[in-house]
């Protein structure tokens, strides 16, 4: 259990860094290489949604409800399992994560 739920994290950490770094290379006028790299993002956010469905499935029902956080490796902010993308993009390219 503990494993799936390493994996959820670690695929969303990929596909909020790629966001937060397509958002980026967008603002500095790359618009092509930003396309690009959201284009890379639709599989990983598939194996995401893969890995969340066996995760979910694999709780026992009273678990489901509670909150899964775990702590950035570089900020030591908390990160919900189930964060959104846009969300885990700002927290990727925010001040806070950067400035470490």
């Amino acid at each position: 259990s503990e494993s799936r739920a390493n994996k959820v994290h670690d695929i969303a950490e990929q596909i909020g860094q790629k966001l937060a770094k397509a958002e980026q290379l967008g603002n500095e006028g790359n618009v092509d290489e930003s396309v690009a790299l959201l284009t890379e993002i639709e599989k990983p956010k598939s194996e995401k949604r893969q890995a969340e469905e066996e995760y979910r499935n694999n709780l026992p029902q009273p678990q489901l409800q509670q909150q899964k956080l775990r702590v950035c490796e570089v900020c030591a902010a908390y990160l919900c399992l189930y964060d959104n993308d846009r969300r885990l993009a700002d927290h990727f390219g925010g001040k806070l994560h950067m400035g470490f």
